[in-house]
């Protein structure tokens, strides 16, 4: 008889945690399941991957394990003793990637959530509630948490009526899958009508351009010109100050809260919080820290943050040259900026 899970930890050197034994061994994967990500990797296949690795595109340390409708893969990343560290939603639109728990079955209950709370793709916006096979892994991803995260852990699968934000707090009250409802958290934060409903339709309607500055205003209403708000209340049809409300607070204390030097939404965010309040010491900090993490961890089109000249590549290396006459010497002689905007 084969063991699957054995022939994958030799085939990689891997050490595999008990819940992807599981998951693979006792045939979880064979079972209907799943919400945006429902097309697990058969256990050959994840030997012999068949063109499901994007070579260079792909963070080198993943192995994509099950995947969507559209070519977006949940991946196991690979410590450097072998074991699993965390699990990544990585996106084929433009290699984007972002934590979703340290273990497959909280980026399979954090799915699960995602599926029913935020419909992030359009064929999730269906008013009816979701058949019960997006919950049946979600279920079954609960029985492999450690007893104080599960006892933490309502089924909220069950409880269809539950808001957002009432879900998210059951998340980080058990710390499941912590930099994802971070980041939603601080979206919501910096959501609105406003930035859910424009389009470049709306910008073109309005005679501004999409990019860079009907982005820019998506980004932070404060952005907006003063000319600019009676039209937008006259297209909206709703006063400007509830029409663009965001909270910036809120989003830094929660961005702030992620100590990972790898995720460069954190630290953009951080930086232009700090900075659109005058606290440019500490935006030169933040900004500067977010040089060296990959660009396809910024999270640029869910922040908005993809409105500075191409050129500079990243949010942050834009915004620090814009701070230029404020540099400290550590800053300026960073031989790493200097290959921005070079």
């Amino acid at each position: 008889m084969t063991v699957w899970s054995d022939r994958l930890a030799a085939h990689y050197g891997l050490r595999l945690p008990l819940d992807l034994v599981a998951w693979i061994d006792l045939g979880i994967w064979e079972q209907p399941g799943g919400a945006e990500f429902n097309e697990p990797q058969p256990p050959d296949h994840l030997i012999e991957p068949n063109g499901a690795i994007w070579g260079g595109f792909m963070l080198p340390d993943t192995l994509p394990v099950i995947g969507n409708a559209y070519g977006d893969w949940l991946c196991l990343r690979v410590a450097a003793d072998g074991g699993i560290r965390e699990v990544v939603y990585w996106c084929h639109g433009g290699g984007d990637w972002i934590p979703y728990g340290r273990t497959l079955a909280e980026a399979l209950l954090y799915d699960a959530a995602s599926r029913v709370l935020f419909a992030r793709k359009p064929e999730f916006t269906d008013p009816e509630p979701p058949p019960e096979d997006v919950f049946r892994w979600a279920a079954w991803a609960a029985t492999q948490l450690p007893a104080p995260q599960r006892a933490r852990m309502l089924p909220f699968w069950k409880a269809k009526s539950t808001s957002a934000a009432k879900v998210l707090d059951m998340f980080a009250d058990a710390g499941i899958a912590a930099e994802a409802v971070r980041r939603d958290r601080a979206l919501a934060a910096l959501g609105s009508r406003f930035r859910r409903e424009s389009n470049p339709r709306v910008a073109s309607q309005l005679g501004v351009a999409w990019e860079p500055d009907f982005m820019a205003w998506q980004f932070d209403a404060a952005l907006i010109p003063q000319a600019a708000c009676a039209k937008l209340e006259s297209h909206f049809g709703e006063p400007f100050a509830t029409l663009t409300a965001q909270n910036w607070d809120a989003a830094e204390r929660e961005v702030l809260a992620i100590s990972r030097p790898d995720l460069g939404w954190a630290h953009e965010i951080a930086g232009w919080a700090a900075e659109r309040r005058g606290d440019t010491v500490a935006a030169l900090q933040r900004y500067a820290a977010c040089l060296h993490a990959p660009v396809f961890s910024d999270q640029a089109v869910s922040f908005r943050t993809q409105w500075f000249p191409p050129k500079y590549g990243k949010f942050a290396a834009f915004r620090l040259h814009q701070l230029q006459a404020q540099w400290t010497s550590h800053i300026a002689n960073d031989p790493y900026l200097a290959l921005f905007a070079a």
